[in-house]
């Protein structure tokens, strides 16, 4: 890890969806800061460009077994080494570290005096974790998970070719393949798809799919005019959950069904 010595600020966690909690704690930073992402990595609502992305902040991200087995004095240390002109550290009212996470905030902050403890952020009752994110993106229930992050969940997937069934049989759609994100509990959702940076209205699929191969897909429909995009790095933001995955006997009964979500979906959109 390399000295960073334009850094006099830093907030510490794991920052995984830059939800409003961990937002509680960029507010608290000051000018020439950065976040450094400490923990174990778990299935993640946001990678490093989003973390980025979403913080508008530098990221710094640091080996977990670097700083797992260190003592309070040490782990200070370590950050005055690579900060040497560190001037404020940012944590929430849980952060914990060292080894069996020993240490608290209040070790801390009796090693650094002027460590800022944000306080347990709470929002519709329930107090901000990505946890609890997880759980919700888990369910379907993405509506509610804007509330949490501020912004509608979604990644940037690739499109790939698909069998060509949807544009002969059904309807035509990008397959789109991301295998760094959480992926939102099978079903169709509306969604906003983005292509060539523009973003379109869309519905999507995301699941095994039943009625043709049982295989996992990921599956955009665009509902208004666009242009074939160029490149094949795309986004998709899921809004709303719509129905859950089931088996079709006949594609006639498919292709139905699809019809109606289309229609849902155009209704909620003109209703915005």
């Amino acid at each position: 890890m390399k000295t960073y010595k334009n850094i006099n600020s830093i907030a510490l966690g794991s920052f995984d969806g830059i939800h409003l909690g961990h937002q509680a704690l960029i507010e608290q930073l000051c000018h020439n800061s950065a976040l450094i992402v400490v923990g174990k990595k778990i299935p993640n609502l946001t990678l490093y460009n989003d973390k980025k992305k979403y913080s508008k902040k530098e990221v710094i991200e640091l080996e977990f077994n670097e700083i797992r087995g260190l003592n309070d004095i040490s782990f200070v240390q370590f950050l005055k080494k690579y900060f040497p002109n560190l001037k404020k550290i940012v944590v929430g009212y849980d952060f914990y570290f060292g080894k069996d996470r020993k240490y608290s905030m209040n070790n801390l902050k009796k090693l650094f005096t002027n460590t800022v403890i944000v306080k347990e952020k709470k929002h519709l009752g329930v107090s901000v974790h990505s946890g609890y994110i997880r759980e919700l993106i888990s369910d379907g229930q993405v509506n509610l998970v804007k509330e949490y992050l501020s912004r509608y969940y979604g990644f940037k997937a690739n499109i790939i070719k698909g069998n060509g069934l949807g544009s002969k049989e059904l309807f035509a759609t990008f397959n789109l393949s991301n295998n760094t994100h959480l992926k939102p509990k099978n079903g169709v959702y509306i969604t906003k798809t983005v292509l060539d940076n523009k973003s379109y209205n869309s519905i999507s699929f995301v699941g095994n799919r039943l009625s043709v191969d049982n295989e996992y897909s990921i599956e955009s429909h665009i509902l208004e005019e666009f242009e074939e995009p160029v490149s094949l790095e795309s986004e998709i933001y899921f809004m709303k959950f719509l129905r859950e995955n089931k088996k079709f006997e006949i594609l006639d009964e498919l292709k139905s069904q699809i019809s109606q979500d289309k229609e849902k979906a155009l209704s909620y959109f003109d209703e915005r």
